[in-house]
């Protein structure tokens, strides 16, 4: 059996509704003394003057029609003369007011100023002279006019000792002045900051879809400024016309908060102008308040309505703290409008305006909005760091354990080099001489010395694989010198002649020890093969400077036999791979009556 349950609501979101909620109650708290004025005389009963006749009423009371002017008739009774100065307050009205008391004008000590918009009001403060506030009873005359817009109304009239009336006017003008200048300042900011973040990062089109959304909102609430310029009120009224711009801005402000990249569907390229256009036709028609309560209110409320709806099919889907907040926020906005235009209507007691304050609280959720956009990106770069702190963690033990193995491979291959080097050298030298050695003390005779020729022969071999490694810095002419002394030298004695000359070899040659055993290797096979095997009458060995550049060393043998070319043997082999050893050459040809080793650095 499953069991469904309701989707779970974050905490933060459920603390976000919470405060709004008390936000709504506590001003909606403070706004009860004026809707409930215990001290104050509430008149809501009044007559409508037209001509001669007399139509009841009950305030507060709306009516729709530009330049229309009403009169209201009200009478009261005050039961005893007052202690203190008492007023006429008007919570709030629209247009222009004036009043009269017993058939005497009342001086209005508040300014008059022209607000067209239905969720701002004007109020109003008229003294009574103390000669018109004895007892009995008394009639007051409102008479109202409203030339910039169609909605006129009049609230319920309160007669009030002054300083409780001074006190409830300045509650009402800090949501209608004060906190409306607050918020197109904030606006603003939001609407700064939100370029901002779309020019530092273009992908991230939400701030750009934010940026028109805040700009719309702070123009349409560019009317809380008429107050500081009067010169600017009559324009204002026509902004209404361009509330459209306003609910597109925040529907693709939505779909771009739901679903990245949803909002070109709404086609802004082609949208935006038309709504302009819209607005500049209604702005310059004859109907253009006609048009923009028939047209331009429609539509923004179904843009705003639409949003609402596609956040709150969203809201459990996408799983979005964001989300939730935006669109508890966007609810309390439009319940404090509809609250408003409530009020405004009659429907409910006169008090101050929520949606001023629901404003705040949407800018909150904005400011949330952003913080948390800007904290998921900076936790997805630390996620990245991280990651990337841990792959490079990898690698470089990847590349630890590889350098290790690299390292036993050279260790391995030098050994082995090294192996194999000495193993040819002992070939070439030392283990040729003890094999002859062994060969000749089972067969000569006693008094034959080959025997000590050979030793000796093996002596010098060794002596001279000393020579050539007891050093650090090897000097190889010097160590040619001594191969000479004790290589060639027996040869002369011998009979053989030899021509010796290293004049040409250039003076340093960076070769290091084992270059030098190479060198004289080499030498020293090619010397035995050319006296072995060539029969010469005379041997050359000599090193010079090539033409280009490139030194080498030519052993020739000359008056002996040319010896017959096939596969390479063990000596020439080992040669050739000791010249590949030292980067060098070797080259072996025969001649007529003899052959040439070359070896070419």
């Amino acid at each position: 059996m499953t069991l469904l349950s309701a989707p779970r609501t974050s905490p933060v979101t459920t603390l976000f509704v919470v405060m709004g909620v008390s936000l709504l109650a506590l001003v909606m708290a403070i706004s009860l003394p004026i809707a409930l004025d215990g001290k104050a005389l509430r008149l809501t009963d009044a007559v409508l003057l037209s001509g001669a006749e007399e139509t009841p009423v009950k305030l507060p009371t709306t009516w729709f029609g530009k330049n229309i002017r009403k009169s209201f008739r009200l009478h009261f009774e005050m039961p005893s003369s007052p202690e203190e100065p008492q007023v006429v307050f008007v919570p709030f009205y629209d247009g222009r007011i004036v009043a009269m008391l017993d058939g005497h004008p009342l001086p209005n000590a508040s300014p008059i100023i022209l607000r067209v918009n239905p969720l701002r009001h004007t109020t109003a403060i008229f003294v009574i002279p103390d000669a018109h506030a004895g007892p009995g009873k008394h009639s007051l005359t409102l008479t109202l006019d409203n030339p910039l817009g169609v909605l006129g109304s009049l609230s319920d009239i309160r007669i009030a000792p002054e300083g409780e009336a001074l006190h409830q006017q300045a509650m009402i003008d800090f949501a209608n002045r004060d906190l409306h200048v607050l918020l197109v300042g904030a606006h603003a900011f939001v609407c700064l900051i939100s370029l901002v973040l779309f020019l530092l990062r273009p992908a991230e089109r939400l701030f750009l879809w934010l940026f028109w959304t805040m700009a719309g909102a702070s123009l349409f609430s560019m009317g809380a400024l008429g107050d500081t310029f009067p010169i600017l009120a009559g324009f204002f009224p026509y902004l209404i016309c361009f509330a459209p711009l306003g609910g597109f801005f925040l529907l693709g402000f939505t779909l771009e908060l739901l679903s990245p990249g949803d909002s070109a569907r709404l086609r802004p390229r082609v949208a935006i102008p038309a709504l302009l256009l819209l607005g500049i036709v209604q702005a310059f028609s004859p109907l253009v308040f006609e048009l923009a309560a028939g047209v331009s209110v429609p539509l923004l409320l179904m843009t705003g309505c639409t949003s609402v709806v596609l956040m709150w099919r969203a809201k459990d889907r996408h799983e979005r703290k964001e989300i939730q907040i935006v669109l508890a926020a966007t609810v309390t906005v439009m319940l404090a409008v509809v609250h408003d235009l409530s009020m405004r209507l009659g429907a409910v007691p006169s008090g101050l305006f929520l949606a001023p304050f629901a404003r705040l609280f949407f800018l909150t959720a904005i400011a949330y909005l952003m913080m948390k956009r800007q904290a998921d990106y900076a936790a997805a770069l630390d996620q990245s760091a991280r990651t990337l702190a841990s792959k490079l963690a990898e690698r470089e033990a990847d590349l630890h354990r590889v350098f290790k193995a690299q390292q036993v491979f050279a260790e391995r291959e030098l050994l082995n080099q090294e192996r194999q080097r000495m193993t040819s050298d002992l070939h070439d030298g030392v283990a040729g001489h003890l094999v002859t050695i062994v060969t000749l003390a089972e067969h000569m005779a006693p008094s034959d010395n080959r025997l000590v020729n050979t030793a000796r022969t093996a002596l010098i071999d060794l002596r001279l694989v000393i020579d050539a490694l007891s050093t650090d810095d090897a000097d190889l002419l010097y160590t040619l010198a001594s191969f000479r002394d004790r290589c060639i030298a027996p040869l002369e004695t011998l009979g053989l002649e030899v021509e010796w000359s290293m004049v040409g070899l250039p003076s340093e040659l960076n070769l290091t020890p084992r270059d030098t055993l190479h060198v004289l290797r080499i030498l020293q096979e090619a010397v035995n093969n050319a006296v072995r095997h060539g029969h010469p009458s005379k041997l050359t060995i000599c090193g010079d400077t090539q033409e280009n550049g490139r030194p080498r060393i030519v052993v020739r043998n000359v008056g002996g036999t040319s010896p017959q070319m096939g596969p390479r043997g063990r000596g020439l082999s080992n040669m050739a791979k000791r010249a590949d050893a030292l980067t060098a050459r070797f080259t072996f040809r025969p001649l007529p009556d003899g052959a040439e080793a070359e070896l070419s650095f």
